[in-house]
């Protein structure tokens, strides 16, 4: 009887160890032949084991952001006057997200959106594609196959504080989630 119980639990242990590695695994085991002893205690036996097991793979997919968002040249005026930059991040070779999505965070240093020269700085806005004011920290978009996410970078010229060339930073962050 302990042979069989060590068998099994080999098998159940095994059945773990691949539950670790991200697949899918069930086994049977059912005892065809005991053999017992005189006062009919098993002694040993024969065991007929079938396993099916089904590879789950992690997600795959690469995702293209801008090294630089240039904005160009830009003068301050009197009134406001709004210069707009688009940018891309492209999702591709998207598979085996298995209900999962790929979620977007774009983030600024304190989420303030900032430019600096020197100690000068000028405020500036992040748009999603449907127009949508963006801030901070929040997901920017959610996707769940190959595709463009377009955003847009406004800053307005009337908020330049000094001459001299500005630049920040934008931190891209993507994450696999549960599909919501």
């Amino acid at each position: 009887m302990k042979k069989l119980k060590n068998i099994i639990l080999y098998w159940i242990t095994l059945c773990v160890v691949f539950v670790s590695f991200g697949t899918v695994f069930s086994a049977s085991a059912e005892a065809v032949e005991l053999e017992t002893d005189a006062d009919g205690n098993i002694v040993g036996g024969s065991l007929d084991i079938s396993v099916m097991a089904t590879a789950v793979s992690k997600p795959v997919f690469t995702v293209s952001i801008p090294a630089e968002i240039p904005i160009g040249e830009i003068t301050r005026t009197e009134g406001s006057d709004v210069v707009s930059k688009n940018f891309n991040v492209v999702f591709e070779g998207i598979t085996y997200l298995n209900g999962k999505s790929i979620d977007l965070t774009i983030t600024a240093p304190n989420n303030q959106f900032l430019l600096y020269c020197g100690e000068a700085t000028l405020p500036y806005e992040v748009y999603q594609s449907n127009g949508t004011k963006f801030e901070s920290g929040n997901v920017f978009a959610t996707v769940t196959a190959d595709q463009t996410v377009t955003g847009t970078v406004k800053v307005d010229q009337q908020d330049i504080a000094v001459a001299g060339e500005y630049a920040g930073k934008l931190t891209f962050t993507v994450s696999v989630e549960e599909a919501q």
